[in-house]
């Protein structure tokens, strides 16, 4: 007979909880931490210039909640599938297609010419 007791969820959270950080942990960290900085920079920047994009490109005032809530939908939208697709191919994998994806979206509004496509663009 074994003298082997079962996993309990408490004893292997406990387990996990007493593993010691490695370098690994400290730089994936990083990376969400700057990831997530320059996506609050990304509505703050969008916030910024909105007042001169509304005067330049004639934006209707209902248009301008649209502008700013678009990416706050791809924002929850890329939450929902990225979180199925991570358990999928694995979180990092994911978060290295996330982030790239983020930055290309991002260049890419850098050179939007109108509303129509500021309003497409942030949404990925």
């Amino acid at each position: 007979m074994s003298d082997v007791l079962p996993l309990s969820e408490q004893s292997i959270a406990a387990r996990l909880e007493r593993l010691p950080y490695s370098n690994w942990h400290v730089t994936i960290t990083i990376v969400l931490g700057v990831a997530i900085f320059f996506d609050s920079f990304d509505s703050l920047a969008i916030a910024y210039v909105l007042p001169v994009l509304i005067r330049d490109w004639h934006i209707p005032p209902g248009s301008i909640g649209g502008l700013i809530s678009i990416a706050n939908f791809g924002q929850a939208l890329g939450a929902l599938t990225f979180g199925w697709i991570a358990e999928r191919i694995g979180r990092v994998k994911t978060i290295r297609i996330a982030v790239a994806l983020f930055g290309l979206m991002s260049l890419a509004c850098a050179f939007t010419q109108n509303y129509e496509q500021l309003f497409v663009l942030p949404f990925p």
